[in-house]
């Protein structure tokens, strides 16, 4: 009697770690570091291995791991999407938001001949509050250095 080995079904890609590493990747370039370096060329590069790991799936007629890998595919677009976004809206934030400094420390020169020493002069006068350059956890403050030279 032949011997019947129990052939063991391929163990699917899981895409929930997928949307777990994404998001580690988003949270460090965007709330962290400011700056969509790692967890863009990360991210991009997670997306093209996958839709090239789909491809080769699909072509071997492995139609259900490549579907899987195509999901996690599709995870690591949106996350380069996602930094792409908020790393643009922290750009005009940051713009919009250093515009209404400059005003405030020009009214304040226009009414006192000087500029004020720190940005914590125009509050409550001029500003309501020093508002954040970034929704990020660090450098997300503005830097103000009076020069009386000028």
């Amino acid at each position: 009697m032949p011997v019947v080995r129990k052939v063991k079904p391929k163990k699917l890609p899981s895409i929930k770690r997928s949307v777990f590493w994404a998001t580690g990747l988003y949270v460090w370039d965007i709330l962290i570091s400011g700056l969509p370096v790692i967890g863009l060329v990360v991210a991009a590069i997670a997306f093209v291995a996958y839709a090239l790991f789909a491809l080769y799936r699909n072509t071997k007629q492995e139609r259900d791991l490549a579907r899987r890998y195509a999901w996690r595919g599709v995870v690591y677009l949106v996350t380069v999407a996602a930094i792409i976004s908020s790393h643009g809206f922290n750009l005009k934030m940051g713009a919009r938001n250093a515009e209404q400094i400059i005003v405030a420390v020009e009214n304040y020169y226009q009414d006192n001949d000087r500029f004020p020493e720190d940005l914590e002069t125009l509050v409550p006068d001029y500003l309501d509050r020093i508002p954040r350059s970034a929704l990020r956890l660090s450098a997300n403050e503005y830097r103000y250095w009076a020069d009386e030279g000028l």
